[in-house]
């Protein structure tokens, strides 16, 4: 009797446990428990090219199901050399590192690289330690952020006018979170941000510089640094109103000089 009321008691308890679980534990964790068994594969749907730009940051991500304990190495595929296992650095150069994150149903093992170079580009290898080789190729492309001025090298203006110099940033994958402007490489402070502006789209960045009333002190060169992007510099040249004038009434001299002097050649010729 004691062992019937003992197998009851135990069979209750297993029920008990097996429902608490089931409430306790989420659908993902329940499906992880599932799939102990199963071996690890990749999610081939994700993207596998990434683009960074030269001086920027880039992550390859590489998405896997049924990881578990297995470790994951990134491998550059040009000269095979094994770049990091899990979360330690197996390279020199202190620009490359390992991120790890867990989406529940995934694990997610990025590349990181800072401060992207030309040689950077090409194709990088996931690895899983699994028992047969389980590789995944993605490949990096590197591009060349633009920055240019409208109107440069040289721009020319006239004194006691308003002028816009107009900064635009391509190709970029990250628009710039700021632009600086130097003047003859002093930095130019706009205090009331009516001076200094900065717009993205969806291709290029602008950044507009407006200089009210210039003078010829306001001539000189003029600078737009794009955070952590090339920078682009114009030559400003303020020519004085009285001074285009000057030019102006001397060139129409001269010119009437030269036709009076061509007309009295020409009578003095016509009588001899």
């Amino acid at each position: 009797m004691n062992e019937i009321i003992w197998s009851s008691r135990c069979v209750k308890m297993l029920v008990f446990v097996t429902v608490l679980l089931s409430v306790c534990l989420s659908p993902t964790a329940q499906l992880k428990m599932l799939d102990k068994t199963q071996e690890p594969f990749f999610d081939v749907t994700a993207n596998s090219v990434f683009t960074g730009q030269v001086g920027g940051r880039v992550f390859l991500s590489c998405a896997i199901y049924n990881l578990h304990n297995k470790s994951v190495s990134w491998i550059r595929e040009r000269d095979g050399y094994i770049l990091t296992v899990d979360r330690e650095t197996f390279i020199s150069d202190s620009r490359f590192f390992a991120v790890h994150s867990d989406t529940g149903l995934s694990d997610t093992w990025s590349l990181g690289i800072n401060h992207v170079e030309d040689e950077d580009q090409g194709k990088y290898q996931c690895q899983v330690s699994a028992e047969e080789k389980l590789s995944r190729i993605t490949e990096l492309v590197v591009i060349h952020p633009q920055v240019t001025i409208q109107g440069g090298p040289d721009i020319h203006v006239k004194a006691r006018s308003v002028v816009h110099l107009k900064c635009i940033i391509s190709q970029t994958v990250d628009p710039p979170v700021y632009v600086t402007w130097f003047f003859n490489n002093k930095m130019l402070i706009d205090f009331t941000g009516a001076d200094v502006s900065l717009s993205h789209s969806l291709t290029v960045s602008t950044s507009r510089l407006t200089l009210r009333d210039v003078d010829l002190v306001d001539a000189g060169n003029y600078t737009c640094q794009p955070a952590a992007l090339p920078e682009a510099t114009v030559t400003l040249h303020v020519v004085k109103p009285e001074t285009v004038e000057i030019m102006e009434v001397t060139s129409a001299a001269e010119t009437l000089m030269s036709l009076t002097a061509l007309s009295l050649f020409s009578f003095i010729f016509y009588f001899i």
